[in-house]
């Protein structure tokens, strides 16, 4: 369809507030609904300034680098590749621009980009990662020449280790790196709450990234959230330990 250009509004985005989803995060339904509502009905001018700032910081970078105290620490080149946003609008430029452009997932608020290719160097650490029920504690994602060549974790892996395994070709490129800039989507402390698009959230996916505007179709995807990271292009902070800081940074000069 986006390749056809048909353009597409998908509500959900990981939190729609289902009984099953409040009980992985540790909240009660009528909470999460409340979150969810709360960044659907975002300011989308304001989204749509937030998303077009760090758009052009990372569009005018070269490498990003992200680190956490424990232990993530990857570089990825970024030099020359298209930067999407999601910010809940489809405008006339998205349009024209065709592909990934021409969807929204609801609630809206992320910034990505796809990698150069084979130039992923370092590691990426969730403490946390949610697959099919069960949770992975302590993932670690190791990458070199832009291939993920180790996972572990402290538990929690078996299912993970299998459903990859069992994938094809492509499943260990590292496919995009994710920014969320929706700050009406707050995680509520003490639980064990993550989506893409809090403002801050910082997320990794491996294997397919058609939806960020790559060539990657492979059927595997592994994609971590890691809340509490700080991402840096060729020095400056875009989110820092987990707060999005770069209209903070902009606004300041």
């Amino acid at each position: 369809m986006q390749r056809r250009g048909v353009r597409q509004v998908q509500l959900g985005n990981g939190l729609y507030p289902t009984e099953d989803a409040a009980r992985q995060f540790g909240l009660d339904r009528e909470r999460l609904a409340e979150i969810f509502w709360r960044g659907v009905n975002t300011d989308y001018g304001r989204l749509q300034a937030t998303g077009e700032r760090v758009r052009l910081l990372l569009a005018s970078g070269k490498e990003l680098r992200l680190t956490h105290p424990n232990g993530t620490d990857l570089r990825v080149r970024i030099a020359g590749r298209p930067v999407g946003v999601s910010d809940g609008v489809i405008s006339p430029g998205d349009e024209r621009r065709g592909g990934a452009s021409t969807a929204v997932w609801l609630p809206a608020g992320e910034v990505y980009v796809t990698p150069v290719p084979r130039t992923a160097e370092g590691t990426a650490v969730a403490d946390r990662y949610f697959f099919e029920g069960g949770v992975v504690e302590g993932l670690r994602l190791e990458f070199k020449q832009g291939r993920l060549t180790a996972m572990t974790a402290r538990s929690g892996l078996e299912r993970l280790r299998r459903f990859y395994d069992a994938a094809l070709a492509g499943k260990d490129e590292l496919g995009a790196v994710d920014i969320g800039i929706n700050p009406d989507v707050n995680i509520p402390e003490h639980s064990r709450m993550v989506g893409w698009m809090p403002a801050g959230m910082v997320t990794v996916a491996v294997g397919e990234n058609l939806w960020a505007g790559g060539n990657n179709s492979s059927a595997s995807g592994v994609v971590p959230f890691l809340p509490g990271t700080t991402l840096m292009v060729e020095g400056t902070p875009v989110v820092r330990e987990g707060r999005l800081v770069a209209t903070e940074e902009t606004a300041a000069r």
